[in-house]
């Protein structure tokens, strides 16, 4: 019977058959999804277009299964002769080289975020959804029982203590967000410089992951401890999957990231379970049992222990609003249409490419040699990518595919010892070019929020360190009277809700001006925390909350009066264009990088016309026009 055929040039399956994997991708992903109805519930500016972002996953993960299994198959019958990759024969870096690196990164970050260059022209994107929470919760409100939250508890409620601490101020909130910062990126240096001693290779995975995870939202939500607090866990557990203290400190580990955001955590630990599911395979499930049990009770006990000290007894309100919201992103609400664009391709060739690797590897080496570090970590990092990949899709944007597919690259970038998924050095060039292309794309989605972050950044070097305008006695902290650089009309808008008459009364905002509670020193008391209406029943309870608390007060635009309340002959439920004001950056962007560019133009509008819908009734029924101030419009309560 004769053995298997040897795998040279001619004998295994190489770049075409990777090219052939990927292709009915193309098709599959932009049609299927049109072809299932989407929920009735969901309002999306991709079931606006007729596009069912949940098929869209299940096309998705279901191809992959159909490249695993066909590579498995290959794998069987081959024998590749791709290299190993052994452990890391470079010298050590030398202590005066160690902290000399950490040392720069720590300068970079301190001038790249430096409080008081920020703070001058503050907010600016996803900060404000955090000064806004901090706010709230100085004013006694808690998140989850009082306000929604898209993550977890320990992203959120260390604000408070922190600006109680340094006082409530931009300044405060971008220093904590540059410790956070600094401690991810050091934490991350020091990993490389131990795992990845040679100077070139270091610099490389530097810049590939500075790519990947710049934050010019500048929200707590987009900083690295997010993305790294999962892969931190399964690295740890990887290395040593059979030793208790090891599964342990993983475990621990993944527990706090579940505490952070519970999202990529989850995907984590599926992505764990496939590890310990390869290790059992491999050396049979009485090797693994113990760790298995350590690292899960460790996790769920570090997890439940964190939210229960972080929450109190408000630990099943975030429980319920979790599963709330994650249903609501599961049926494809806020969600965009996937179409190609140069990222999206390069995503999802990393996915194909890993997929058919793995299997590959697993079906023509796993009964004969050990899994490695670098294997356990490959698969479980493949894992955990396929399962974000459901957040990648819904969303589909540079900040949701480039996050999802994050364990992906560092699983490819990093060099840790491999016996089983290896790849040619073919293969490799082209696995080199995707992680190249995904960084650059991801840089060109990010550029114009950052130029507009940076625009600010400059400017704050030069603004002068005296309040612009004369303090007023808001009933919380107030961020406009003492900015460098006020809006008059918001400054007004403090002074006269610090008025003695109505000083203290709840104040809704509604709409877009969902953030400026903080700035006049009014705190945001509704149910929502941004302009997102996730369903008519959460736009439906600000109503129910507007006339159980019999709210005094309404801060709206004059163009959303305007629209509301039909003024100069307006129609109060017509849609509206709302268009993204254009340029050659977010024309390139729209096809190279991501697809918010112009879904945007579609989902601004959607969100208007619900709140017209469901927030506007009550508030045409029970309010009208008090006052202007600038470009805002005061309404007051007229009906019980």
């Amino acid at each position: 019977m004769p053995g298997p055929r040897p795998a040279g040039a001619a004998g295994m399956p190489g770049l075409g058959a990777l090219l052939l994997s990927f292709l009915p991708l193309v098709p599959l992903l932009v049609w299927v999804p049109t072809l299932v109805p989407v929920d009735a519930s969901v309002q999306s500016e991709a079931t606006a277009r007729g596009y069912n972002s949940t098929v869209a996953y299940q096309v998705a993960a279901g191809w992959c299964a159909v490249v695993f299994a066909a590579w498995w198959g290959l794998g069987r019958r081959l024998v590749s002769d791709a290299p190993a990759l052994p452990p890391s024969t470079a010298p050590p870096v030398t202590p005066a080289r160690r902290w000399l690196e950490r040392v720069v990164l720590a300068v970079v970050l301190t001038a790249g975020l430096w409080p008081w260059a920020l703070a001058p022209r503050g907010t600016y994107i996803e900060d404000a959804v955090f000064v806004n929470a901090a706010h709230r919760m100085l004013a006694g409100l808690a998140p989850f029982r009082d306000f929604e939250f898209l993550y977890g508890p320990l992203m959120v409620v260390p604000l408070a203590p922190w600006m109680r601490l340094t006082g409530f101020s931009l300044e405060s909130y971008y220093g904590y967000l540059l410790l956070t910062e600094l401690a991810g990126w050091l934490a991350l240096l020091v990993f490389l410089q131990r795992v990845a001693p040679a100077s070139r290779l270091r610099m490389v995975i530097l810049a590939l992951a500075a790519a990947l995870l710049i934050n010019p939202l500048l929200g707590l939500n987009y900083a690295v401890l997010r993305r790294l607090l999962p892969l931190a866990a399964l690295l740890v557990l990887t290395r040593a999957p059979r030793a208790p203290s090891t599964a342990a400190l993983g475990g621990g580990l993944l527990g706090v990231a579940l505490a952070y955001s519970h999202d990529t955590a989850t995907a984590a630990g599926l992505g764990a379970a496939a590890m310990f599911a390869l290790v059992a395979w491999q050396e049979g499930v009485a090797r693994v049992w113990r760790p298995v049990i350590t690292f899960g009770v460790t996790a769920v006990a570090t997890w439940l222990g964190l939210g229960v000290l972080l929450m109190g007894g408000g630990f099943a309100d975030y429980l319920r609003e979790a599963q709330t919201l994650v249903t609501r992103f599961s049926a494809g609400e806020a969600a965009f249409r996937f179409y190609w664009t140069v990222n999206a391709v390069a995503v999802f060739t990393l996915i194909v490419a890993a997929v058919a690797f793995a299997a590959r590897g697993l079906a023509a080496r796993a009964g004969a040699a050990p899994a490695a570090w670098g294997d356990r970590w490959f698969l479980a990092a493949l894992v955990a990518t396929i399962v974000q990949l459901k957040s990648g899709l819904n969303r589909a944007d540079v900040w949701h595919l480039c996050g999802g597919v994050l364990p992906l690259a560092a699983a490819f970038a990093l060099p840790l010892p491999r016996t089983l998924v290896r790849w040619t050095p073919a293969e490799g060039r082209a696995v080199v070019v995707g992680l190249a292309l995904l960084g650059a794309t991801n840089l060109i989605g990010q550029a114009p929020l950052a130029s507009y972050a940076l625009r600010g950044w400059v400017d704050g070097w030069s603004a002068p360190r005296v309040a612009a305008a004369a303090p007023i006695d808001t009933e919380a902290p107030a961020i406009e009277p003492a900015r460098a650089y006020p809006h008059p009309p918001l400054v007004d808008l403090a002074r006269y809700f610090a008025d003695p008459a109505r000083r203290g009364q709840a104040v809704y905002f509604y709409g877009t001006l969902w953030g400026i509670g903080p700035r006049i020193g009014v705190p945001k008391r509704d149910p929502n925390n941004d302009n997102f209406l996730y369903s008519d029943e959460r736009g439906a309870r600000v109503g129910r909350w507007l006339d159980a608390a019999q709210v005094p007060w309404v801060v709206m635009t004059a163009e959303a009066e305007a629209r509301l309340f039909a003024r100069d002959g307006a129609n109060p439920l017509a849609e509206f264009e709302r268009r993204v004001e254009p340029s050659l950056v977010k024309t390139f962007g729209a096809w190279t990088s991501s697809v918010h560019f112009t879904a945007l133009e579609v989902e601004m509008p959607l969100q208007d016309a619900r709140w017209r819908r469901v927030v506007g009734e009550t508030i045409r029924r029970a309010y009208t026009r008090e006052t202007v101030i600038g470009e805002y419009v005061v309404l007051r309560r007229t009906t019980r």
